[in-house]
Order: C-alpha cells, then structure tokens, then sequence
C-alpha cells in the first residue's frame, strides 16, 4: 500500500520535474552525477571498500546548492537585461523607408 502511494505521488510529479528539466537543462547533468556518485558508492561496497556515505551526500548537496546558485544569478541577470532593454523595444533602421 505504501509502495503503491508512493509511485502514484511520483507519477503525478513528473510532469512538473519533466518542466523543471527542460526549464533548466543543469538539473540533467546534476542528475547524471548523481547517479554517477550512487552507482560508484554500490560498486564500491561490492568491492568491500568502505566509502563513507556522509561524504557523497555531501557532494550531492553541494551541486544542488550550486546549481541552484546559478539559476538564481542567471534569472538576477535575466532581468535586470529585460530592466534596460525592453524586449518589445522598436527596432529603428537609418535610411528605411
């Protein structure tokens, strides 16, 4: 019962992560990394070698962090852009009749 509310929840998210991920094409490779990162750590324990757990979610957390960063810049620069230069500004062209 568990199992089954859990996948509807995500299905019914994954339009809104599916917008998310076109809107911000980043988030694809923080995903790839992060499987990347998990998928090394259980490679890594089949191996018998000890990786503490804490230090890959960290990582994970600290590429979130960033490229949250990012978006939050690129949308300060987006419109501060849009602040000068209006985008339905007229065009005006010398010498046109």
């Amino acid at each position: 019962m568990v199992a089954a509310i859990i996948a509807s929840a995500l299905v019914m998210t994954a339009e809104k992560i599916n917008n998310l991920v076109t809107r911000y094409p980043g988030f694809k490779t923080l995903a790839l990394l992060f499987l990347v990162l998990l998928g090394g750590l259980l490679m890594a324990e089949g191996f018998a070698i000890h990786i503490n757990k804490g230090y890959v979610y960290f990582a994970m957390a600290f590429g979130l962090v960033l490229e949250l960063c990012h978006i939050q810049l690129k949308n300060k620069q987006r419109r501060t852009i849009q602040r000068i230069r209006p985008m339905h500004q007229p065009t005006v062209i010398y010498g046109a009749q």
